[in-house]
């Protein structure tokens, strides 16, 4: 554990392994941040090939960097481009981790899931489907914004 001050009376960083980071400001105002909060998210959405699509997603910090640090979000696929509601219909063949990443839990088989990133923010899904189904990936956000990938369509 470290502690450094700038001014006698103030602390500017106390940080710890697995610890919040706490700054204080000239103002006063106190931030308390775990290590990078996660602000969004990129997906890559692969080809179909062997009725199976890879889709990639960043976990980014706040600044729109990738993330630095392992990052946990939840996932569930939807029926609606705007991301409202779980599919009526989950993928028939395995959702499982592709190469990054692991499935820390699955909350409704191959319907909704609690991800884990690589430390370097990097998660990524084998989605099969023997099917046509369109499906759209949902992340939520640790602060409860949910974002939508782009299709994800079986031909």
């Amino acid at each position: 554990m470290a502690l450094e001050t700038d001014k006698v009376g103030s602390i500017s960083t106390w940080a710890a392994e697995s610890t919040p980071a706490l700054h204080a400001t000239e103002h006063n105002a106190l931030h308390v941040a775990y290590n990078a909060p996660i602000g969004g998210v990129d997906f890559v959405i692969g080809s179909e090939a062997a009725d199976n699509i890879n889709v990639g997603l960043q976990l980014n910090d706040l600044a729109g960097d990738a993330l630095a640090v392992i990052g946990l979000v939840y996932a569930f696929f939807s029926d609606a481009v705007t991301g409202i509601g779980i599919t009526s219909t989950v993928p028939d063949a395995d959702v499982v981790i592709g190469t990054d990443g692991a499935i820390i839990g699955e909350i409704v088989t191959d319907g909704l899931f609690l991800l884990q990133s690589e430390a370097d923010g990097d998660i990524d899904l084998d989605v099969g489907d023997t099917g046509t189904p369109t499906f759209y990936l949902v992340v939520v956000l640790p602060s409860g914004l949910q974002v939508v990938s782009a299709a994800i369509t079986f031909a």
